[in-house]
């Protein structure tokens, strides 16, 4: 009996079976693991930046100087720019009345530094510190707090 077909033995074996596509789970583990990836590089980055941004601690460095008062204390000025930004603590409004009442210009400022504004009405003069003490019954930073000088003591703080 003559062949028509050739004698490999192939020809009646079922086709290879044809590739259909990426496995859809391969494609999630891909995502899910490159998000996670993308979340650590983001988080390690933001912690690192924030730990340049503070540097050494606050116990690392010395204690600033306190600068002399200006004999006029329009001389102040508004903006107060000799002051380094984020030095000034939180008080309560107790706490700040103690360390001022009945103080000269130079002592309220070594003790709760430099106000943020001042100005003279006569012969009274007029401090302003801006978020500087807590309310007690909130627990929330006031916004301003203001000392009075009267014959060049402190006589009152609202």
């Amino acid at each position: 009996m003559p062949r028509d077909r050739d004698d490999d033995g192939d020809d009646y074996l079922p086709f290879p079976q044809q590739h259909k596509g990426t496995n859809p789970t391969l494609i999630i583990a891909l995502v899910v693991g490159g998000v996670l990836l993308l979340g650590v590089l983001v988080c390690g980055g933001l912690i690192a930046m924030f730990a340049w941004r503070t540097g050494p601690q606050a116990a690392d460095q010395p204690a600033p100087a306190v600068e002399e008062q200006a004999a006029d204390p329009a001389a102040l000025g508004p903006t107060r720019a000799g002051r380094k930004e984020g030095t000034n603590r939180t008080y309560t409004r107790d706490e700040f009345k103690t360390l001022v009442m009945g103080k000269t210009e130079a002592e309220v400022i070594a003790a709760v530094g430099r106000p943020d504004s001042s100005s003279q009405d006569g012969d009274r003069i007029k401090w302003t510190y801006r978020k500087r003490t807590i309310d007690p019954a909130t627990g929330q930073v006031d916004a301003a707090i203001f000392v009075q000088f009267t014959d060049g003591k402190v006589s009152n703080v609202d």
